[in-house]
């Protein structure tokens, strides 16, 4: 009766696994499914951002790199503001959910921002009115400083992630179960 249970329970493990495999999935975007025909553009974040800075005196060049997973990414530069010890940069980073080509794509932006004494003073990037990374300016008055910060967003399928794991753990305990009850008989 136990070896017919585990065999049963095997069964539909795998008959789960291959419906999985073979029926096509929607996109699943950041808790949402979202069906054909609803494409749309839709807040997100790149991959990763580097954001290097020079300074000569007065004036700085930002130099950023936003890297995104494929090339259906849209960025909007919103402005700067500089306030007290911090320069802030904005920008937005839209996600397109219908078909992109499906391949790592870098957008580069460079500003030149003019600040009193930028001396002490600290860039942060602000993506979808969200600080994403930020670098401090160490030295600059009449020395070329050349500084860079990179930060990652990655992000991960979760549910998908879970699906796999849950399957992979109950086709193992099946099998572990298989195992001691075939140790018993002999």
């Amino acid at each position: 009766m136990e070896k017919s249970l585990t065999g049963l329970i095997l069964f539909f493990f795998i008959i789960i696994l291959l419906v999985m495999l073979i029926v096509p999935r929607q996109p699943y975007v950041y808790g949402s499914i979202i069906w054909p025909g609803e494409e749309k553009w839709i807040y997100s974040k790149p991959q990763s951002v580097i954001m290097n800075y020079t300074c000569i005196g007065n004036s700085i060049e930002v130099r950023l790199v936003f890297v995104f997973r494929h090339g259906g990414y849209r960025l909007e530069y919103k402005g700067y503001s500089v306030e007290g010890d911090y320069i802030r940069i904005y920008y937005d980073v839209l996600e397109y959910t219908g078909p992109s080509i499906q391949v790592i794509t870098y957008k580069n932006q460079t500003l030149n921002i003019t600040v009193d004494n930028p001396v002490g003073k600290n860039l942060v990037l602000y993506i979808n009115n969200n600080e994403y990374t930020s670098v401090a300016i160490n030295k600059c008055l009449g020395v070329t400083d050349t500084s860079s910060s990179t930060t990652s967003g990655n992000r991960s399928n979760v549910p998908a992630s879970l699906i796999y794991i849950l399957i992979v753990v109950s086709l193992a305990m099946t099998l572990a179960m298989e195992a001691t009850l075939a140790f018993k008989k002999h």
